[in-house]
């Protein structure tokens, strides 16, 4: 697994999902269904509330009305000013929600300061578990909460087979471990308790499966396995037929091709509650 991801490689993150920031809400099905079930483990009110990864805006609307105040963060600037301008339902209500881009690994606000932080299919991209837990359990607030859904090792493993067939070359992002971001919580004094869950996604062909991960800008590979100086053949009309007949044989159900996402649910609690 990658021990950093560099500034270049975030400044790739920001600019993709940037760029999928108008399309994001119609193609982000798997997405918004991870947030609400994320969402189901927060009480009615949350107090003060902070947003890591806010993207288009459409689940901190539903935090914002659960909280007195909400910070909203994400490192896409798109995304951000689609949230602001674009996203207007459900409205911002009475104004409580601040937008700041920053990046997880290094919160901007004060420590202390927040009763609940939330985050969905987000902190995947960040490197250092150990350190996003420190920077979370650095701004709640003793007794303070945080719920947290991360995309995990295994995720997209069927994509990852069908190219196994044709080259050694590394496509799909190898994620952390569950196991990984539970023990970085505990090692920063988070309590918490740990759920896996398996989303997915079938789709008519390989061209509409690719489409979906590149419209929620998720198409940023963080670590290239590299064997050799040799460059990964591009995706031709002819590898991706091959590619769709041998995804088709492994694992095609009712001619549809799944794709899946592996989450792990984490409710952190500040352990001086």
């Amino acid at each position: 697994m990658h021990k950093q991801v560099s500034h270049t490689q975030k400044i790739r993150i920001a600019r993709q999902f940037s760029r999928a920031a108008g399309q994001y809400n119609e193609a982000a099905q798997i997405q918004l269904q991870v947030a609400m079930d994320a969402l189901s483990y927060l009480p009615e009110q949350v107090g003060v509330s902070l947003d890591i990864g806010c993207g288009t805006g459409r689940i901190t609307r539903m935090l914002a009305a659960r909280s007195n105040t909400t910070y909203a963060i994400d490192i896409a600037m798109g995304m951000l000013h689609y949230a602001k301008t674009e996203s207007v339902s459900p409205p911002d209500p009475d104004g409580v929600i601040t937008w700041l881009q920053a990046d997880a690994e290094q919160l901007p606000l004060q420590q202390h300061s927040v009763h609940t932080v939330f985050s969905s299919m987000v902190l995947q991209w960040c490197a250092q578990p150990d350190l996003v837990m420190q920077q979370i359990r650095g701004v709640l607030k003793p007794g303070g909460q945080a719920v947290l859904a991360i995309m995990v090792d295994n995720s997209f493993f069927e994509l990852n087979s069908v190219w196994a067939h044709f080259d050694q070359f590394r496509h799909v992002n190898q994620f952390h471990r569950a196991e990984t971001w539970r023990q970085a919580a505990l090692n920063s004094g988070l309590k918490v308790e740990m759920q896996r869950q398996r989303y997915t996604s079938y789709h008519l062909g390989l061209r509409e499966l690719l489409s979906s991960i590149k419209q929620v800008g998720a198409n940023v590979l963080l670590q290239a396995s590299e064997p050799n100086t040799q460059s990964a053949q591009p995706l031709s009309r002819s590898l991706l037929r091959q590619l769709e007949a041998e995804y088709r044989h492994q694992y095609a159900t009712f001619n549809a091709l799944p794709l899946s996402y592996d989450l792990v649910f984490l409710h952190c609690q500040h352990s001086d509650s």
